[in-house]
Parts: C-alpha cells; sequence; structure tokens
C-alpha cells in the first residue's frame, strides 16, 4: 500500500504543466518563486517593474515539490526573491534545501497578504 500511494505522488508531477505556472522574461537575471497568495502582488510587482526584467514562477504544489521545473527555472538566475507570508521562510529554507542555493527571503506575517509594493522595493533593492 505505500508503494502505491508514492506512486500516486509520481504521477502529480508528470502533470508538470498543472504544478507549475511561469511568466516574465525567461532571460532575466532576477526571479521571483513563490505559491499561493502572493500571485496578486507578484503580477502586479512585474507590471510595475517594468523597466527591470524579471521571471516568476508560481508554484501551485508543495508537495510532491516540482523539483524538474524548478531547476529548469533557476538556469541564469543571479538572484532569486522568495516572498511569502510566513514567519518561519520555510518555503525559503525547503529551496535553499533542496537546490542548493541562496534564495532572498521576503517575508511578512501577522495577517496581511502582500502589497505589491514592497515586492517592488525588495526587486529594487537587489537589482
Amino acid at each position: 500500500m505505500q508503494e502505491k500511494r508514492f506512486h500516486k505522488l509520481n504521477l502529480a508531477l508528470d502533470n508538470s504543466p498543472l504544478n507549475l505556472e511561469r511568466w516574465g522574461n525567461p532571460a532575466a537575471e532576477i526571479g521571483i518563486i513563490s505559491w499561493g497568495s502572493t500571485e496578486g502582488a507578484i503580477r502586479e510587482t512585474v507590471r510595475q517593474c517594468g523597466d527591470i526584467a524579471l521571471d516568476v514562477l508560481m508554484v501551485k504544489l508543495i508537495n510532491p515539490l516540482p523539483t524538474a521545473g524548478i531547476a529548469e527555472f533557476l538556469k541564469g538566475k543571479k538572484k532569486v526573491i522568495v516572498p511569502e507570508v510566513n514567519y518561519h521562510a520555510q518555503f525559503t529554507h525547503l529551496l535553499r534545501t533542496e537546490f542548493l542555493f541562496n534564495p532572498i527571503p521576503l517575508r511578512i506575517y501577522g495577517g496581511r497578504p502582500f502589497m505589491a509594493t514592497e515586492i517592488v522595493s525588495k526587486v529594487k533593492e537587489v537589482a
């Protein structure tokens, strides 16, 4: 039964177009990886940072993590910002552990969502 259950997880990874959504400029050296409720603020960030090339990857499935798609996204990125609504920056730590790179965490907590201006500010800081 255990093998059967883990086989189902592998089948979920086979549907990779549903697990990841990517937009922006694939040649950009600055990337943003996130998941969940940050999507709207990130979309607005890309609009507001028209003069700064950004590549964005929204992860739709955390377990199992679509590692092949994330690894492909990381190629050529010099800086990767990880906005997350989480005090402990858990997604940032997961990415750091799984892919052995140094993401730039951007976190908020306290019950409110990100505002695009907060992410824009971080993008300009690292650009």
